[in-house]
């Protein structure tokens, strides 16, 4: 069953083209991740904070890739800063809407 996960976290910046221009070797890495499907970047300059919003083809990749990433992160902030959550699919709606 497809997972999502959603992960937020304090992140003095850079923020938009200069983040984007700075993590695009990152952005190809995650992207060849095993069972990764996508992700949307997401940040708010004014309260300090990024993150995303990931899909994996199972809760195995998910946890994977989670463990993985909160390492990445525990060289920029303290690891019970980070928020995450892990949340199912409802497949039945998602097709009604948008997500197959």
């Amino acid at each position: 069953m497809k997972k999502l996960l959603i992960i937020d976290f304090p992140f003095a910046g850079p923020f938009g083209n200069d983040l984007a221009n700075k993590l695009d070797v990152l952005a190809q890495k995650i992207k060849d991740e095993p069972g990764f499907i996508w992700k949307v970047w997401t940040e708010d300059p004014e309260a300090k904070r990024s993150g995303g919003v990931y899909l994996f083809e199972s809760e195995e990749s998910c946890l994977v890739y989670l463990h993985k990433h909160l390492e990445r992160l525990s060289t920029i902030v303290e690891k019970e800063e980070v928020k995450y959550y892990l949340r199912d699919l409802n497949d039945d709606l998602n097709k009604i809407s948008f997500i197959s």
